[in-house]
């Protein structure tokens, strides 16, 4: 790849050796103990089926990072990278989180030394190397990083019952100072200046797509405020024209009276007269509002304000439902919906009392503040 189209940033030969040695670890070395964590933690069968059931994962992994996961039957974590790893570590709750938190701003100090802690030393080193390239390197900073990449590589294999061996430890040691020919570095630095344009053409199309999302949301929301406005407008003129309810005073026939009616009504708060010829009206049936009445064996003192009190009703209006009074039970058939739950009423047994229909008196019941002769 000619250095005129590089996006690395240039150094001396040594400065960008010492480079490529980081990038060696960062895209090698600390990936491969990660795969291990994994392995340990999260065996690879068991991975889409958790990722799937996983409110977070299942939703925002991207279409890359599925094809990925999709080979992990066959490949297990061979060609998963840090960031993925990353994600499936934290989210899938496989290693208590670091001191300061999964992607804190602050980073994890060097007392700091949990195996969550060390996982998000990983990806921190990683970003910082695909973020901010920059292949001056100097010998010093190398030292630095490579004896931080030692710490983080001892505790993994102690977490991960490595002692005996060294195997990870030795080969970042190797690393650090092993002879890399220059077909080897031009490697490292194609595969990083790849990851790199990977990472800064997704932030195009996240940043493209955020855009295109928000403008969605904008005209949704001039959609839905023209909406709203209408169901506004439509609602007025229902208003105007179709009272919300009917509300007044339960009504039927006295309570000894004989013949009449024997059904209740919700008579309303101002009920209009007509005039009958006289001939009709010679043995009119009875209506008169109806009261509450509780006897000592049913009177119960969360009760007693209703009682000898006028009994209250509406009639309201529901929109697109059917409603049902169902006697008998206390709760609804499934997906239908509660409106209120009370008790069956009628008028009370006793010889001089007219026979009523049944109806469904709220559990809470209201009253209007006077007393009445007639009772419910």
């Amino acid at each position: 790849m000619g250095a005129g189209n590089s996006t690395l940033s240039p150094g001396s030969s040594v400065n960008i050796t010492n480079f490529v040695r980081i990038c060696i670890v960062i895209q090698t070395e600390l990936p491969n103990i990660l795969r291990e964590l994994l392995l340990v933690k999260e065996p690879s069968a068991l991975l889409d089926g958790h990722i799937r059931s996983n409110s977070y994962l299942s939703k925002q992994l991207r279409a890359f990072e599925w094809k990925v996961i999709n080979t992990v039957r066959t490949k297990q974590y061979a060609d998963f990278d840090v960031a993925l790893m990353y994600k499936i570590i934290r989210n899938l709750n496989l290693v208590p989180p670091p001191t300061q938190g999964w992607d804190s701003q602050i980073p994890p100090t060097s007392t700091e030394t949990t195996i969550g802690d060390d996982v998000e030393r990983i990806r921190r080193s990683r970003n910082d190397i695909v973020h901010n390239v920059n292949t001056n390197i100097s010998d010093v900073e190398l030292n630095n990083r490579f004896s931080l990449f030692i710490d983080i590589t001892s505790r993994l294999e102690v977490y991960l019952n490595k002692l005996n061996n060294r195997e990870y430890v030795s080969k970042i040691e190797n690393v650090e100072t092993c002879c890399i020919d220059p077909e080897t570095e031009q490697l490292y630095l194609r595969q990083l200046e790849d990851l790199v344009e990977k990472e800064t053409t997704m932030k195009s199309n996240i940043s493209a797509v955020s855009h295109s999302v928000d403008e969605l949301r904008q005209q949704s929301e001039q959609k839905f405020t023209g909406l709203s406005a209408k169901v506004t407008n439509k609602q007025t003129e229902q208003e105007e024209t179709i009272p919300k309810n009917i509300r007044g005073c339960m009504a039927g026939p006295t309570y000894n009276a004989r013949g009449s009616g024997s059904n209740y009504l919700c008579l309303t708060s101002n009920p209009q007269a007509g005039s009958f010829p006289a001939d009709l009206v010679s043995l009119p049936g009875l209506l008169s509002s109806m009261g509450w009445e509780l006897t000592g064996t049913d009177r119960s003192k969360s009760l007693d304000h209703i009682d000898d009190k006028d009994v209250p009703c509406a009639v309201c209006l529901t929109k697109g439902k059917t409603t049902l009074m169902i006697p008998g039970k206390t709760s609804c058939y499934a997906e239908w919906t509660k409106e209120y739950t009370g008790f069956l009423v009628s008028a009370r047994n006793h010889n001089d009392a007219v026979t009523t229909e049944y109806i469904c008196a709220d559990d809470a019941p209201e009253f209007y503040g006077s007393n009445v002769l007639s009772t419910l």
